[in-house]
């Protein structure tokens, strides 16, 4: 609907592909700093889902993402939250309200959001991991490393190593520096790449298995990814934020697993 590049805002449809909005956005130079982590998404479906991906470490999620809001009542009414500029909330936040509601209590029609400029440059460093402890080291020597990285991914299969990802971006100087740094701490098998490893910003599962979203402290790494091992589940999220997704492909074994998880 509107794109104000000057101040780095963007109104859209929530039928909008992201992908869509991202483009138009991007001619400017700026993006919208929400991954796609489903193929297709549009603006409504993300924010209604709550879906985040790995740039979640870097400037947070929808909800520190989206200024104004238009939702339209079960009763009818359209009701708008928010404004064009980021301190526009006096009161009860009807917008974060929304976030992740599944639209149970409103459907969103339109959405206006603060956006970023893109890096000039990105890099991604990456290191097999073959056990959980070894994973849960480089990713605190990482998070306390203090080189600011865009994102924090663990990859984790349901069997075999795993691999760690961190991501900078920026000007190609600093970048360059941060991520020399960063293979110090991850070490000399980490190696470094200008493109996206495969599967980023996706969920671990495919169609017909149980998705779970798990979410724990930094220091629970090491247990987290020792447990989903143990019940045969696949997982990709951020070890950076305490925020993964899980993948069983037995439904029978679900109820067993939330119970060890947990």
């Amino acid at each position: 609907l509107d794109h104000a590049a000057g101040d780095l805002i963007v109104e859209a449809q929530a039928g909008t592909p992201l992908a869509d909005l991202q483009a138009v956005v991007g001619q400017a130079g700026q993006r919208l700093v929400i991954d796609e982590t489903v193929p297709g998404a549009s603006v409504g479906g993300a924010l209604a889902s709550n879906a985040a991906g790995p740039q979640r470490m870097l400037v947070g999620t929808a909800r520190d993402l989206l200024i104004g809001i238009t939702v339209v009542r079960a009763d009818g009414v359209v009701a708008k939250a928010g404004g064009r500029v980021v301190k526009n909330v006096a009161g009860y936040d009807l917008g974060k309200l929304m976030i992740g509601s599944l639209g149970t209590l409103a459907v969103v029609t339109e959405a206006l959001f603060r956006l970023h400029p893109v890096p000039e440059v990105r890099r991604w460093v990456s290191v097999r991991v073959a056990d959980p402890q070894r994973a849960h080291d480089l990713a605190q020597a990482v998070v306390h490393g203090q080189t600011v990285p865009g994102a924090l991914e663990v990859a984790w299969p349901a069997d075999g190593p795993g691999t760690l990802t961190v991501q900078y971006g920026g000007k190609p100087d600093g970048v360059e520096d941060r991520v020399g740094t960063a293979r110090s701490l991850l070490g000399g098998d980490a190696s470094v790449s200008e493109d996206e490893p495969d599967g980023w910003s996706s969920y671990p599962w495919r169609a017909g298995e149980t998705g779970l979203k798990l979410t724990f402290v930094l220091s629970g790494l090491r247990d987290v990814l020792a447990v989903t091992r143990d019940v045969g589940a696949a997982v990709r999220g951020s070890a950076g934020t305490g925020v993964v997704y899980a993948a069983l492909d037995r439904p029978d074994d679900v109820p067993a697993a939330l119970d060890r998880l947990r």
